[in-house]
């Protein structure tokens, strides 16, 4: 294993951006739904909101209940593709987001590594850590390695999340 398997950064996707400035900007892109909460106008019509973010920030939008049907079988925790138009808020001088389409996106899309915890360690220091272990390993425990990386997949090893204090 060498330094270039710690895997970088996908920017094959593009996040949508989430701060509102101007009035009738239009964006698409993806987002992550991080919650979802069923609420109740005074009038008694029910709405959503819904939280979504990637790793540069999050907001709320509302879905009014004409909207609701599209937003049925979306969870937190899925990656979904939205295309928002910002109009002018409830209070003056403020903005919020019209959604105008949501659509789901794949189970593995990248966007929802946003939702890991990010190392705050650089690539290179992981890389260059890891190669002085695999270094210091003897052959059998070069084997065992190879075995668990083999059953587990050396992606999927390398991109688990893991404790620092608990596993470390």
């Amino acid at each position: 294993m060498n330094a270039s398997t710690f895997p970088q950064p996908s920017l094959q996707f593009s996040r949508i951006p989430l701060e509102l400035a101007h009035l009738n900007v239009r964006v698409v892109g993806a987002a992550c739904v991080r919650a979802i909460t069923t609420k109740r106008t005074k009038s008694d019509k029910p709405f959503l909101d819904v939280s979504v973010g990637h790793r540069d920030g999050s907001t709320t939008l509302r879905i009014w209940s004409d909207a609701m049907p599209a937003w049925m079988g979306i969870e937190p925790g899925t990656a979904v593709e939205l295309s928002l138009l910002s109009k002018a808020g409830f209070r003056p001088g403020t903005f919020e987001w019209a959604v105008e389409a949501v659509h789901p996106l794949a189970p593995d899309h990248p966007i929802l590594a946003d939702q890991l915890p990010m190392c705050p360690v650089p690539a290179e220091t992981l890389n260059g850590r890891w190669d002085a272990v695999v270094g210091r390993l003897t052959h059998a425990g070069k084997t065992l390695l190879s075995v668990v990386l083999d059953h587990v997949g050396e992606d999927a090893f390398l991109r688990m999340a893991a404790a620092e204090r608990m596993h470390h």
